[in-house]
This record gives structure tokens, C-alpha cells and sequence, in this order.
């Protein structure tokens, strides 16, 4: 599904019927479950046009990678 003028948010949590979700400014916003197309987990990103959300996968996929790749070694001695 493609959506023009759309802006991309992270889920940060899920409580409820709520879900908190932040810009690429650092902004958090609320919405419904209601407002999302799909079952979103945690850390997917979101793209959002009109209170309408869908996961993007490839964004969802990718971010993954960045967060293990930054993640790799943080703990190790």
C-alpha cells in the first residue's frame, strides 16, 4: 500500500487499545488499535497518513538490522 504525503512513526509501547508512537523528531503521539490496519508489535515502524497507519516492512526489517548491528558487542568485555 502506498501513500503519498505519508510520515513514518516507531511504535514505542502498546497498552491496551492504546499505542504510543514516535517521530523522527522524537515527537510521541497516541492512537487507537484502531487506527492501525494491522497487528503492530513494538519497534515496527509505521507509516501514517489521515489517523490511518500500516506497517512497513522493509522499514520494519531494516531498522532491525541497525539496532543489532549497533547493539553487537555493547555488553561484551
Amino acid at each position: 500500500m502506498l501513500l503519498f504525503m505519508c510520515e513514518y512513526f516507531i511504535v514505542d509501547r502498546i497498552h491496551e487499545e492504546n499505542i504510543t508512537i514516535e517521530s523522527p523528531g522524537g515527537e510521541m503521539s497516541i492512537i487507537t488499535k484502531n487506527e492501525a490496519l494491522e497487528f503492530v508489535k513494538e519497534g515496527d515502524v509505521l507509516v501514517g497518513k489521515d489517523n490511518i497507519y500500516v506497517i512497513d516492512i522493509k522499514e520494519t526489517k531494516n531498522r532491525k538490522i541497525k539496532v543489532k548491528k549497533f547493539m553487537k558487542g555493547m555488553w561484551q568485555e
